[in-house]
């Protein structure tokens, strides 16, 4: 799962570039067929998925440099704080590693999830990636809205408006 999110996350950034020469879209299509190749090749030949992780490694880091490029060229699409995010999970991937080391020469553990503590804390790092993307989206997704809307609050939305799914006795919300 972690080569084709990061080849799809590398794919759709692709789409996002304005490149004059080439267009992105056959661009994107020739480097998704190569990525599935060279993985179903490296699952044909090695004994699992950690086969996959250099792939997954490059493609993410590939995703990170164009959308520094993506954000250069319209910095309307990301917000500082969601880029800022996706860099930090870097710092997760590093704490995970340095914790399982700890957790399993240091401590003798089998692996990192018997080290409760260690465990957490690298997790946290994951939260604070992901609290960061979610904080970007946020600060952008508002900017986008009209200030009336923003100004109206949470009284502006028609709350009167039928409910899909719900019986037809209980079409609106109280």
């Amino acid at each position: 799962m972690t080569f084709l999110g990061s080849l799809s996350l590398l794919c759709a950034t692709l789409l996002m570039l304005r490149i004059r020469r080439i267009p992105s879209v056959w661009f994107t299509l020739a480097l998704l067929i190569l990525g599935l190749t060279w993985g179903l090749s490296r699952l044909w030949v090695a004994d699992g998925l950690s086969a996959l992780l250099p792939g997954a490694n490059l493609a993410y880091l590939g995703f990170l440099v164009l959308l520094l490029v993506v954000h250069r060229q319209s910095p309307s699409l990301f917000s500082p704080w969601s880029i800022a995010g996706f860099w930090f999970l870097l710092v997760f991937v590093a704490g995970a590693i340095v914790a399982t080391r700890v957790a399993t020469f240091q401590l003798g553990l089998p692996s990192l999830a018997h080290a409760d503590a260690l465990h957490g804390a690298s997790e946290s790092l994951l939260s604070v990636s992901d609290f960061l993307i979610a904080f970007g989206a946020y600060r952008r997704l508002r900017l986008a809205k009209p200030q009336s809307v923003i100004e109206a609050g949470p009284s502006a939305l028609d709350v009167s408006a039928p409910v899909i799914g719900l019986p037809s006795n209980q079409s609106t919300i109280p």
